[in-house]
């Protein structure tokens, strides 16, 4: 396969991993080779599966990523393409975000965004006034993990531009956005 930057060039010298999906992330990384001229790679005798193949630059404080699929079965998988991306932030609101505890395991509120593609989450913690930042966002497809709930309330949607994703899968890129939570009191109401 091939190695391209944000505007389509090859990218020589580069780390790239041939990984497990993340439905796998207790089997290690599977091996690792360097880019050749003009952005290419070569990962002889890969096993069958389902594999990730990663590259991520480092620049700066932040890092290009990408990733591209690759079923191996019976022959030869050629023409992967890893076109890197560069990380946006996600912005939102939390209402009812609980104040800071350092008694509990989730000191505040904080929301997570979990990749269904890689072994990879971006984490942002709520502001006091419940504003919401998180960084290092790369496109692709995620799951939204919530924690600190405030004690009797009840997470009751997760919105990404007015959809509610909560417990599902949903794409992101830039531009994305806002997400905002939303708690519910907990408190049962008798049945009239």
């Amino acid at each position: 396969g091939t190695v391209l930057d944000t505007r389509g060039t090859p990218v020589s010298g580069l780390a790239v991993k041939l990984v497990p999906p993340p439905a796998n992330w207790w089997e290690p990384e599977e091996t690792e080779v360097t880019s050749g001229d003009a952005g290419a790679f070569d990962f002889p005798r890969v096993r069958p599966g389902d594999w990730r193949v990663v590259a991520e630059l480092e620049r700066g404080e932040s890092s290009l990523m990408g990733f591209a699929e690759a079923q191996v079965k019976t022959a030869d998988v050629t023409a992967v393409t890893v076109r890197l991306a560069e990380p946006f932030t996600l912005t939102g609101t939390i209402e009812g975000a609980k104040a800071r505890n350092a008694d509990d395991l989730c000191e505040s509120t904080s929301v997570s965004l979990i990749s269904t593609e890689i072994a990879r989450e971006s984490t942002g913690e709520a502001q006091e006034n419940g504003a919401l930042r998180i960084p290092e966002v790369y496109p692709g497809r995620y799951r939204v993990q919530v924690c600190g709930v405030s004690s009797g309330h009840y997470l009751a949607s997760v919105l990404l531009s007015g959809h509610d994703v909560l417990g599902q899968e949903f794409a992101l890129s830039p531009g994305a956005g806002p997400i905002r939570s939303e708690e519910h009191t907990s408190e049962l109401q008798p049945l009239r």
